[in-house]
Formats: structure tokens, C-alpha cells, sequence
């Protein structure tokens, strides 16, 4: 019997430092490809993998490539899991069942096999890395991001298209989990558009921001922020956005309290705290087609109003629609996105210099600021830091097409 048992317990610690061996040639695979926070755990059949991107322009090429490498271990395994994090913070949980997998491999069966599931609803996940630890920390980088702001309207008779280009180098330095700090200087390259502030200095300010995210439980997410926005306004901005687990419908609810502020003459003006907004979203996705319908209804930052958003997405690519009233304006614009070369960037241990994701472009007519539906942007809006994370557009990215 002693017998029996010493050989049991020897093939157990060698099973053991194998799993383990694996768990950590994995870690450094994606480690050295760039990948942040990376956490491995073995849970009996499962293998959970879990990381944050900031290498990947597009967030799911990202998981694609974590599935990718981590395939190769999920021998014997039932499942591999992929927990992705955003400034350390457990977004969306990947579910890949590795027997239909591989049945849909062999069989050809491509989409039409359920073998992906993805939620924003990975609490019960993110418990199995409690005790992990997180390699290559997110903490305390900076990533300088440049790009071009423009903005199009219609103007006058005399001018009837106006223009504006803006130059900005935004710097983003994650300091905990859920919390970043942006500066950023802007250069005007050309500006024909009347604003309510129409004489600035070239180069200024442009957000200067605290940004802290947390996430509730039902795939509710609250984002505050405090500093200098776009569309010239500085105070407080709480945000708070509740999606469903496939991330097919959302509500939101929005408050800020502002005032104005310009820089002129190298000097920083502003005014008291003068202004509160609170808006109101909801908003559907249809999945099948990656569109998406929203409407907002409140009080913007000068008027009161109701704003219905259309936009479809083509992959990296997004088109918008837009119409809104107020009490005293009609408006109607269009926007699109475009993804910006290259697709994937270079890693770094402090700080990077890369370009914007995406060139944004927005048609607006007619264009009055303090009557249309205008909100100022903090740059940390939920939709804006979690983009491309709908749990139904991952799961069809990651699908197999024959």
C-alpha cells in the first residue's frame, strides 16, 4: 500500500509542475507579444486566460490572437475562458467550448455552431484570478496618442462650408485599476467656425483630466470625471451605463455640472459653475447587422432636448446618423469613423508615441452651440473606453466562416 501511494503522490507533483509549466510558458508567450496584466489559472478542465490589450488597434484581433496562443495548451481541457480587461477592469468574459470547437473545425460547420459564447457578465470568472498574479502591469504607462480632430459644418451664404482642424498629443497614464490621468495640448491647424468663443490662442489646452471607472454588479458601469473638457467646459462629469449580458440593449443616465472656460492671450479664463446637464439614454443593438439605435432625452449644456442616434458598423469601420431638437433648434449630421495605419503597435515598458485609433469626422447644419443638443466630451466616456467590446460583435468576429 505505501507503495501505491508514493507513486499516486509522485505522478500527482508531476502533473502539477506540468500544469504549471504550461500556465507559465503561456504567460510568456503573451507577455512578450505586449499584452498587459496577463494572469493564467488552471480550474480543474478550464483554462482561464485572462489580459488587457494595448497592442491590437482593434480590440477583438486582440482576443483573437490570446485564443490563438492559447490553444496549443488546452489539451485535455473542456474550456478555455478569456477575461478581457480595460484599465484593469474585467469588461467581457469569452467562453469557448474546445470539444464543439474542434467538432466545428472537422465538420465544417463554421457559424452555425455554438461553440463561442461571449458576456459582459464575467464576475463569476474574474473570482478564479483573485489569487493569480497579474504580470506586466498596465500601471504607470504612458501612451502618448496624436491625431487630427476636424469638423465640418455648414456655414453662411458668403461661407458655406466651414472647417476646422485641430492637432492634438493626448497623454494617457493609467495609475489603478479603472483610473487615468489625460493631458492634452492642442494646436489648431485651421479654424473658420464661429464659436460661442471665437478668438483662442492657437495652442491651448484641451482635456485635462481624473478619470475613475468602476464596475457594479449587473453589467452596470459608472464613470467620473473632473478637469477640462472639449467644447470649452471644465467641472464634473458622472456617468453611469447598464447593459445587458450579450450587450444587445443599454440605458444610461448622464449629470455634469459646468462652467466655461477659454484660453486666450496665454492666459486660462474661466467662469463659475454654472450649468447642469442630465440626460437620459436608451439604446438597441441589432446584432445580426451591428446596428444600433439610441435616443437621449434631457437637458444638454445649454438647452433641453432630444437627440436619436443611428450607426452601423462595419467592422473597424462606423457610420452615423444623427438628428436632435431642442426647444428652440432643429439639427440634423452625420459622422463616420475610419481606422488609422497601423493595425497593430509596438510594445513599451513606460511610455509610446503611436497615432489615433481612428480618424472621426462630423457634418453637422446648422451648427448654433448654444441652442443645439451639446454636450462637451470628457474623452472617458463608457462607450468610448470600451468600444468594440459588444460581447455579440466579438462572438462573431471570433466565429470560423467557411
Amino acid at each position: 500500500m505505501p507503495k501505491y501511494l508514493i507513486l499516486t503522490c509522485v505522478s500527482l507533483l508531476i502533473y502539477c509542475n506540468i500544469r504549471a509549466a504550461e500556465s507559465d510558458s503561456l504567460k510568456k508567450q503573451l507577455i512578450s507579444k505586449g499584452f498587459n496584466n496577463v494572469a493564467i489559472v488552471v480550474d480543474n478542465n478550464d483554462l482561464l486566460v485572462t489580459f488587457e490589450n494595448s497592442i491590437y488597434r482593434f480590440e477583438p484581433a486582440a482576443i483573437k490572437e490570446v485564443m490563438n496562443l492559447s490553444l496549443p495548451f488546452c489539451i485535455y481541457k473542456s474550456r478555455l475562458i478569456i477575461v478581457v480587461q480595460k484599465n484593469k477592469l474585467p469588461v467581457v468574459a469569452i467562453e469557448i467550448n474546445l470539444f464543439d470547437y474542434q467538432k466545428a473545425i472537422s465538420d465544417s460547420l463554421g457559424m452555425s455552431f455554438n461553440y463561442i459564447k461571449a458576456s459582459y457578465n464575467c464576475d463569476e470568472f474574474w473570482s478564479k484570478f483573485k489569487n493569480a498574479s497579474k504580470s506586466n502591469s498596465s500601471s504607470l504607462k504612458t501612451d502618448v496618442v496624436v491625431g487630427v480632430d476636424m469638423l465640418l459644418i455648414l456655414g453662411i451664404w458668403s461661407n458655406p462650408i466651414m472647417p476646422q482642424f485641430n492637432l492634438g498629443a493626448s497623454f494617457n497614464t493609467s495609475l489603478w485599476q479603472g483610473m487615468t490621468i489625460t493631458v492634452q495640448p492642442v494646436y489648431e491647424i485651421y479654424n473658420e467656425i464661429v464659436t460661442v468663443y471665437p478668438v483662442l490662442d492657437v495652442f491651448r489646452p484641451g482635456l485635462i483630466t481624473a478619470n475613475q471607472i468602476i464596475k457594479l454588479p449587473a453589467n452596470i458601469f459608472v464613470s467620473a470625471t473632473i478637469g477640462t473638457f472639449l467644447k470649452y467646459r471644465y467641472g464634473f462629469d458622472l456617468e453611469t451605463k447598464k447593459f445587458s449580458s450579450k450587450g444587445n440593449w443599454a440605458v444610461g443616465l448622464r449629470c455634469g455640472y459646468t462652467g466655461a472656460w477659454l484660453f486666450e492671450d496665454k492666459y486660462l479664463d474661466y467662469w463659475t459653475l454654472d450649468e447642469i446637464n442630465v440626460t437620459m439614454s436608451g439604446e438597441y443593438r441589432f446584432q445580426s447587422v451591428d446596428f444600433t439605435t439610441r435616443v437621449t432625452v434631457g437637458k444638454f449644456v445649454y438647452d433641453k432636448g432630444v437627440r436619436i442616434d443611428f450607426f452601423r458598423q462595419f467592422g473597424e469601420i462606423n457610420i452615423g446618423f444623427f438628428v436632435e431638437k431642442t426647444t428652440t433648434t432643429k439639427n440634423v449630421g452625420f459622422n463616420f469613423s475610419l481606422p488609422i495605419f497601423p493595425s497593430k503597435y509596438y510594445k513599451y515598458p513606460y511610455i509610446r508615441v503611436r497615432p489615433s485609433e481612428n480618424f472621426s469626422w462630423e457634418y453637422v447644419t446648422p451648427y448654433i452651440p448654444i441652442t443645439n443638443a451639446v454636450i462637451y466630451q470628457t474623452g472617458r466616456e463608457i462607450d468610448n473606453v470600451f468600444k468594440n467590446l459588444n460581447p455579440g460583435f466579438i462572438v462573431k468576429y471570433l466565429r470560423i466562416e467557411n
